[in-house]
């Protein structure tokens, strides 16, 4: 796989785990028949036979399940003496990212902290 492919894969999958697919992005998806036959036929067929908004909505609700109400995609949850969680330079895994000329601004985003896998999959994408 070449690194563009690479990039683009990391990309899509920071996106995927940042927040729900919106209408712009699920018509992404079901016009590029070569990723969804990548990501599988599973995959083609679901995009294929169902409406943007059917599709929309279940997946908002496998998101929301998933991700904000039974776990949380982050590594850890570095804490302080308080039990706060650290989000700053004071967290570890930012200051690897600032150590390293990876600049990432989470007052733009509704991600907190700094080891979300969206995160994450983004640097790898930066790294590409």
């Amino acid at each position: 796989m070449e690194k563009m492919q690479r990039a683009f894969i990391y990309a899509m999958l920071s996106n995927i785990f940042s927040d729900s697919l919106n209408e712009k992005e699920i018509n992404d998806f079901k016009n590029n028949e070569e990723l969804l036959s990548v990501i599988g036929e599973a995959s083609k067929e679901y995009f294929n036979s169902k409406s943007v908004e059917e599709i929309k909505e279940e997946l908002n609700v496998d998101f929301t399940t998933t991700f904000l109400i039974n776990a949380h995609p982050i590594e850890s949850a570095v804490t302080d003496l308080k039990q706060d969680v650290l989000v700053g330079l004071q967290n570890p895994v930012m200051q690897f990212y600032y150590k390293y000329g990876y600049d990432i601004n989470l007052l733009n985003t509704e991600i907190q902290v700094p080891d979300h896998l969206a995160i994450e999959l983004g640097f790898m994408q930066n790294l590409v």
